[in-house]
């Protein structure tokens, strides 16, 4: 967390994973389905980038 989080309060959102404040349930987003990909290829292919980076 940096200075600008915190003058922002809730009103952005960050992170890979968005809250319902009302129901606390946690809903991943695309940036974490992204991300999950990128961690079981070992950051081998990532989505989104022509070619491998091995």
């Amino acid at each position: 967390t940096d200075n600008f989080e915190w003058a922002e309060g809730y009103a952005l959102r960050f992170g890979l994973v968005y809250l319902d404040y009302a129901t606390l349930e946690r809903i991943p987003k695309d940036s974490y389905h992204w991300y999950k990909r990128v961690i079981a290829s070992n950051g081998g292919e990532i989505p989104g980038v022509v070619g491998s980076l091995r």
